[in-house]
């Protein structure tokens, strides 16, 4: 193998082991998603956009874009939107969809950073966090859920989240080695 084969071939290794070696961080934060899809609802946050007639609505496609809060309730400041797409995608149960959702901060520490999820809703379970951008660039994790409470045509899911991410200001751990090759 020639020099300069073998020394393209080594700084093509140490990029990645340098990218590699970025510092992850964690993040764990609680957060409250309310859903209002009543029909008369003026605050109604959600909306179906296909309806194909299917037996138990199959097939069904919601477009969303919920509050999301520090605190559950009324008055509480909005510190983010979900927004995304639900699907009725089971012909024998009309609460197992599909969602894909990006929860776009707006007032917090995190503000124009995003995370992506998905995942089945309404049941209590988990969706994962299948990136994000801005601070959060990188992300991974999961999303806890859970319905805080349901009165009439809203619901409040309690979100708790495990998010690690690569700040896009990272820089290569102290004590990593670096070399400089010359062609």
């Amino acid at each position: 193998m020639g020099t300069k084969l073998r020394n393209a071939l080594v700084a093509m290794a140490l990029a990645f082991l340098t990218v590699s070696a970025l510092a992850e961080e964690e993040v764990n934060m609680t957060l409250y998603a309310t859903q209002r899809y009543g029909g008369n609802d003026p605050e109604r946050n959600q909306v179906v956009v296909v309806r194909p007639g299917e037996v138990g609505g199959f097939g069904t496609t919601v477009i969303s874009d919920w509050i999301v809060t520090e605190n559950p309730g009324h008055g509480t400041t909005v510190v983010a939107r979900a927004k995304g797409m639900h699907f009725l995608t089971s012909k024998t149960d009309n609460d197992n969809w599909v969602t894909l959702m990006i929860i776009d901060f707006q007032g917090t520490r995190f503000k124009g950073s995003t995370i992506q999820v998905m995942g089945f809703i309404p049941v209590e379970g988990q969706w994962s966090i299948i990136g994000g951008t801005g601070q959060l660039t990188l992300a991974r994790g999961v999303v806890n859920h859970n319905i805080y409470q349901h009165v009439g045509s809203a619901r409040t899911y309690q979100l708790n989240f495990r998010v690690f991410y690569t700040p896009l200001n990272a820089t290569v751990p102290t004590g990593s080695n670096t070399m400089i090759l010359e062609a």
